[in-house]
């Protein structure tokens, strides 16, 4: 089974991911959900969710290089991580326009330096309503969730959100 967080082939059955550690009880189980049965949004833990292998960067990554590799790769958002794979930043691309609209910026620099620093971030085991309520209430589209040592295991999207209402919610 892959894990939806690091991408790691790990063996039908297993409890937990070999290379992350995340949780994977019970996703390779097939959903059987009653007709008109409605689970709260609290009860949808973000492990539920799908979520893309995120894009990862170190601090000392140039802008130009950050920005080349979130267009190639479709990605909003870079994950700044230490050389532990700690999550230390976020750049997205409302951090671009804020930060270099005006073209007196170089981009050159290290991303460390025009980075949203220590980004709010949430684990595995946190509701669906907990992600919805941090994009809501403070405009995120992409949060970060990591491991219990802080360590970047993917992330939760809007577009993540409204593909999993689309497939469990509207029929």
């Amino acid at each position: 089974m892959e894990c939806p967080y690091c991408g790691y082939d790990n063996i039908k059955g297993v409890d937990l991911c070999g290379s992350c550690g995340t949780d994977l009880a019970g996703l390779d189980l097939p959903a059987e959900q009653a007709v008109g049965e409605r689970r709260s949004l609290y009860d949808v833990k973000l492990a539920e969710l799908y979520h893309h292998k995120p894009l990862a960067v170190t601090p000392d990554t140039p802008v130009s290089e950050v920005l080349s590799r979130m267009k190639r790769q479709s990605h909003g958002a870079a994950f700044v991580v230490d050389d532990q794979s700690r999550l230390i930043g976020v750049f997205t691309e409302r951090d671009l326009i804020h930060k270099f609209a005006l073209g007196d910026r170089d981009l050159s620099i290290p991303v460390c330096e025009v980075m949203t620093a220590n980004p709010d971030a949430l684990t595995v085991d946190a509701s669906l309503s907990m992600a919805m309520n941090l994009m809501g209430t403070k405009g995120y589209r992409h949060i970060p969730v990591i491991d219990d040592r802080n360590r970047l295991i993917g992330f939760s999207s809007v577009r993540g959100v409204l593909s999993y209402f689309r497939t469990h919610v509207v029929s």
